[in-house]
């Protein structure tokens, strides 16, 4: 241990802990490490919550780095001190003209807009440097956030998780401000950095800039974090914005210990983590920055949520077959697989076609790519008219086919395909159909896919598995939460015999039609085509 206890310095996004080396206390190291179930172990720093620096770098002193909203119960009890507030951020540029468009639509914006710039209420938290903004799906975050800037008159850097977002962020600036497109600056690629280091980018009438982390990390990771703390003094942005700040956590983490803007916005409409170690790190991090959560329990629930609970009674070799004995878990991919070759599957499966052809667009999760393609194919067969409404949206699907497959009435996916960042519209239906996960941040982001009211998510569960069925109750309070209602449907053999009985009788008026984007068409027009 190193002689002298540390100093607590918190920063504007950080805090540092000086005269720090590792393994000096062990509990708060623990802390930040996630258990990896397959390698059996504990990973140190998996995560990413926390940076050491040590003088072998070439530092004037040995010192970590953790996020500046981090529990203070925490750090008191592993150092017996609370942080210094230094909150010195870098010189920005403010002052600047912008204009709104349109005046915030509703009092939840109202309230969220008020909450950032620290007017009214909120007026306690003006000068604080971190805040969390967590709106539902839809609220109009991206309205808030630009508003915001617009009032402050601040120049603004908005970090996304994804490139294909940069052109919706900044169709979204020209739309809701006066801003001219010349005035935003899009950082892609590490060529682009180095211009504006170099000089040879004109920064003055520059109002917002749009970047994401890969971009970011791409350049740190060949220069270094010290040339990116170079790029935000030389932007001068008084404001970094976070979207979907649940995601690269790890980068938003490393942005933040490096850079040292007068107010960070962390906006998310899901602010956890999937993984439970991740989260309990995600939620401590985040602990001390003042947040906002408009989620209106009586007025935001759009989607109805149905479990379809059924027995596909599998045998003890098939439970046996689909799990991971190194591991010691449940395997999804060999679940996947044991569900496409069962017959019970495919009658739940005809079961739920018929919900969506009453209600329309529809996106079915899928564990497995090799399962979708036999979904498909065995849609394909015993409902020939839909040949050309049946999509993929995953890692298989080449980039230039995705925004078509889109399009379809059906689409098929997974939970890591279909992401924070996707936006599919009109849709209608969201079935949760061979996809086994407990992750609540991914059950909200299923039940928020629809946007519609009086839209539906079916969770299709075979209690057969026991894993399937816990993992389907661990989700379930988010779905009571955040669902317009739930309701619990025990189909056994025989009713689901008697269901699909019924779908046949009728499927020969049923197959006369069928639903196309474009309306309904006559089969035969489509047989003959």
């Amino acid at each position: 241990m190193i002689e002298g206890k540390p100093k607590l310095e918190a920063k504007n996004t950080s805090i540092i802990i000086h005269n720090y080396e590792m393994e000096d206390n062990i509990d708060f190291e623990e802390f930040f490490k996630s258990y990896s179930k397959m390698i059996y172990r504990k990973n140190e720093f998996q995560f990413h919550g926390i940076e050491f620096h040590s003088k072998d770098e070439g530092c004037n002193e040995s010192y970590a780095i953790i996020p500046g909203g981090f529990d203070r119960e925490y750090l008191e009890e592993w150092f017996n001190e609370l942080p210094v507030i230094n909150y010195e951020n870098d010189e920005y540029d403010e002052g600047l003209d912008i204009r709104l468009a349109y005046a915030p639509r509703d009092d939840i914006q109202r309230e969220a807009i008020n909450f950032i710039i620290g007017r009214n209420q909120y007026s306690n938290i003006k000068d604080s440097p971190q805040l969390c903004i967590n709106l539902n799906t839809g609220a109009g975050k991206t309205f808030v956030t630009i508003a915001c800037s617009a009032y402050l008159g601040i120049k603004s850097i908005i970090m996304l998780s994804s490139i294909g977002w940069i052109d919706q962020w900044k169709s979204c600036i020209c739309e809701y401000t006066d801003t001219a497109p010349n005035e935003i600056y899009v950082i892609t690629g590490t060529s682009s950095i180095a211009m504006i280091l170099q000089g040879k980018v004109k920064l003055n009438n520059i109002k917002y800039f749009l970047a994401s982390h890969q971009t970011i990390g791409s350049y740190a990771s060949k220069y270094g974090w010290d040339k990116v703390s170079e790029l935000f003094k030389l932007l001068k942005v008084g404001i970094k914005i976070y979207d979907e700040a649940h995601l690269y956590y790890k980068s938003i983490c490393e942005i933040d210990f490096h850079t040292n803007t007068k107010k960070t916005l962390y906006l998310t409409a899901t602010p956890a983590r999937s993984n439970a170690d991740e989260d309990r790190v995600y939620q401590a991090a985040f602990k001390e920055c003042p947040k906002i959560d408009l989620f209106n329990e009586d007025t935001d629930p759009r989607t109805h949520y149905v479990a379809l609970l059924y027995n596909s009674h599998p045998t003890e070799k098939d439970k046996y077959n689909c799990n991971n004995r190194r591991a010691q878990c449940f395997d999804v991919n060999a679940y996947c697989r044991y569900a496409t070759s069962n017959e019970t599957f495919y009658k739940i499966l005809k079961i739920v076609l018929e919900e969506i052809f009453m209600r329309g667009k529809a996106l079915i999760y899928v564990g497995l790519n090799e399962a979708i393609l036999k979904i498909k194919d065995w849609i394909l067969f015993n409902y020939p008219w839909l040949k050309d409404q049946i999509g993929i949206y995953t890692s298989i699907t080449p980039k230039d086919k995705k925004e078509e497959e889109k399009n379809k009435m059906i689409i098929l996916t997974t939970t890591r395909s279909a992401g924070a960042a996707l936006d599919i519209k009109d849709l209608k239906v969201t079935v949760i159909l061979s996809e086994i996960f407990k992750s609540k941040v991914v059950a909200r982001q299923a039940l928020g896919r629809t946007r519609d009211k009086d839209t539906m998510c079916i969770e299709c569960v075979d209690v057969g598995f026991p894993a399937a069925e816990i993992c389907y109750k661990n989700k379930f309070p988010i779905m009571q939460k955040y669902a317009l209602d739930t309701e619990v449907i025990f189909m056994n053999d025989e009713m689901i015999n008697n269901r699909v009985k019924e779908i046949v009788e009728v499927e020969a008026e049923r197959l006369k039609t069928f639903y196309h984007k474009d309306g309904l068409i006559e089969i035969a027009e489509v047989v003959k085509e």
